[in-house]
Formats: C-alpha cells, structure tokens, sequence
C-alpha cells in the first residue's frame, strides 16, 4: 500500500509509525523499522498485512497499538479527511508498571554541569547532580574528552540521557541514576515485584 504522503504520528524503539494523507485505502499504517531498513503495514487492530519489521518490532507494535486504539482511529479519520493528525505517545511515552501499585520513575528533565556531571529530574520529584566521572575515558564515552559534546546531553525519546545521533548515540540508564540519588537498590525500589520473583 503506498500513497502519495505519509504524517508521522507517533515513534518508539527505533520504529517509526506513519499514515498516508488523503487516501481512501483500508484503515491501515505504516511502521518503518529508520535503522533496518525494513516496513510493514498493519490495520488498525495490529494485524500485520504486509511487510516485516525486526521480532521486537513485531512485538512492540501491536502493543502500541493494543494502548492507544482509539487515538489510532481518530488519527486514521482525520487523515482520510486530509486534515494531519495528533501525535500518538509512544511506548516510552506510557507509564512503566513493575508490579503492583510500583511504576518506574520516568526522567523529565537533563542538563550537563561542571566537570563530568548531569542534573537530572524525575516525575517523582527526585532530582539532583549525579558524578560520571568515573565513565570518562572509557569505551565510547572518551567522546566526552569534547566538552561541547558532554554539554550536548538530551532526553532522548525513549527516557534516558542521551549524546549524538543515530547509530553512534551514547545513552546510560535513567533508573541507575535514580538509584545513585536516592541510595536505593531494585529490590529496596520495586519490593512487591521482588517478592512475587522471588516466589515463582
């Protein structure tokens, strides 16, 4: 299924998902795997019509799916009307729920500071400077030997610091530095999830 002009409406796990403007197909969309160079088109129920993504792709987009049916619909109308439509939230963008009333916090805020440090700001009110010193000079973080590209941190849309573009991006764990400022371990964190592991 091709058309003539695809809007972007939402994008997650290196997948980008898209719908034609102003054609009269079947309801469907488009998921363009931006690194694999792979697509497929699936309806709006998530039942892949054509095409192939990578496994976890064909994983995490009925799940999307599965979330935001009927922001999905509504985007498909407007489209079919030749209006563009409202972004979708992506996966990254929904709530993560270890267990039982225990949710992972969700970054909000990144900036760099002094020396080899970012300030950082979660959704639970916990925030503070966490020390990356110990990173510098290692592996692929001697990129930050270039201050201005230490200095270049984002929030990057899947919630976690992030430096430079596409395959050479350089991220670290958002929940680790959660961890750091609050002096918390997981199983202190999420005790219900590790107590339900721990007896299964």
């Amino acid at each position: 299924m091709e058309c003539k002009e695809r809007i972007k409406v939402s994008w997650f796990s290196g997948i980008s998902i898209e719908m034609c403007l102003a054609e009269d197909d079947a309801p469907h969309f488009h998921a363009e795997a931006e690194y694999e160079k792979r697509s497929a088109v699936f309806s709006l129920e998530g039942t892949l019509l054509d095409g192939s993504l990578p496994s976890w792709g064909l994983e995490d987009v009925p799940e999307w799916v599965s979330r935001h049916t009927g922001e999905l619909r509504e985007a498909w109308g407007k489209c079919r009307r030749g209006e563009p439509p409202a972004s979708i939230p992506s996966l990254d963008d929904d709530d993560e729920w270890v267990g039982d009333g225990e949710r992972l916090p969700k970054l909000i805020e990144v900036e760099a500071r002094d020396g080899f440090r970012i300030w950082v700001r979660f959704d639970d009110e916990i925030s503070g400077e966490v020390d990356l010193s110990h990173l510098e000079g290692f592996g692929i973080f001697k990129a930050w030997d270039d201050r201005r590209f230490f200095e270049s941190v984002y929030l990057s849309e899947s919630g976690v610091p992030a430096w430079g573009e596409g395959e050479d991006v350089i991220d670290i764990d958002a929940l680790k530095l959660h961890m750091d400022l609050t002096g918390k371990t997981a199983e202190e964190m999420f005790p219900e999830f590790f107590e339900t592991s721990g007896n299964a």
